[in-house]
């Protein structure tokens, strides 16, 4: 019926749990192997740091994916499909940019480029097959708190704007990242920061934690993988840098934002069960 909320086709949601594999698969050699993707990984990326940021990217979306796929409603799951289209999109564009740094001899590199060839155009025929189900958004009933918006917002423009730098600018990236990065690498860095500048602004569009799940398991992990990865390799970067400060605070925005929204939704999930009696 038109007047109840439109729920999640099956086919998306499959496809959802299938990239989120095939992301968190990506995520491995990357982040237990950094020092060794010559031997593991599509291309070479040096230094190792650069490689467990981008790991930490991959499995950071993968946790948002699942945690979508695992939505009944479309108005609960949708929020994290801009982002995973953004991030996909313009890194199967930066792949071809720079085909040539990748190990197209190994069957590692060809299994990137079929992945990301294949899931724009997935996500976006999904997306509109979607758009057509029947149905109404569920009212919002679990608002943000005043701080929790303007760190959303401050994220978007942080991430936005770095993102873009990184991306359109490849060579001119000391200017606004801690540690060297290669053209490709550079990039690939600013594809997830962009992707993360689409989940932020669609988290704000939403505006309740329980249209959100997935966007927020993503800035929580991201925040802790991203952090974890700096104090491992901290002989990597500068720490007097003032790049590398306002990155740290831009993770621990992140991780604040999906810790509430972790700490908002848990309490009302247990209680579902007992105001459905």
């Amino acid at each position: 019926m038109a007047g109840e909320p439109g729920p999640v086709l099956p086919e998306l949601r499959w496809a959802l749990y299938i990239i989120g594999l095939l992301v968190f698969l990506v995520g491995i050699p990357l982040i237990l192997f950094a020092s060794r993707t010559d031997d593991y990984f599509a291309w070479t990326i040096h230094p190792p740091l650069t490689a467990a940021w981008l790991g930490g990217v991959y499995w950071a979306s993968c946790a948002g994916v699942w945690a979508a796929a695992r939505r009944t409603l479309w108005a609960d799951a949708r929020s994290i499909i801009p982002a995973a289209f953004t991030f996909t999109t313009l890194t199967t564009v930066a792949t071809f940019i720079h085909l040539g740094k990748f190990h197209t001899g190994s069957p590692r590199a060809w299994s990137w480029i079929a992945v990301y060839v294949l899931t724009p155009p997935v996500l976006a025929i999904l997306w509109f097959r979607q758009q057509r189900v029947a149905g109404t958004d569920p009212p919002r009933l679990q608002p943000y708190a005043g701080w929790v918006r303007a760190l959303l917002v401050a994220q978007l423009m942080i991430s936005l704007g770095v993102g873009l730098a990184l991306y359109i600018a490849p060579h001119t990236s000391t200017d606004v990242w801690p540690w060297t990065l290669t053209p490709l690498t550079a990039r690939a860095v600013g594809a997830g920061l962009l992707g993360l500048a689409v989940a932020s602004t669609w988290a704000l569009k939403e505006a309740d934690w329980e249209r959100v799940g997935g966007p927020a398991i993503s800035f929580l992990a991201f925040g802790i993988l991203q952090l974890i990865a700096l104090v491992h390799y901290h002989d990597t970067v500068s720490w007097s840098d003032w790049e590398l400060w306002i990155l740290i605070a831009l993770l621990v925005s992140f991780l604040a934002v999906g810790a509430e929204g972790l700490r908002v939704r848990r309490p009302a999930h247990a209680a579902a069960p007992v105001a459905a009696d």
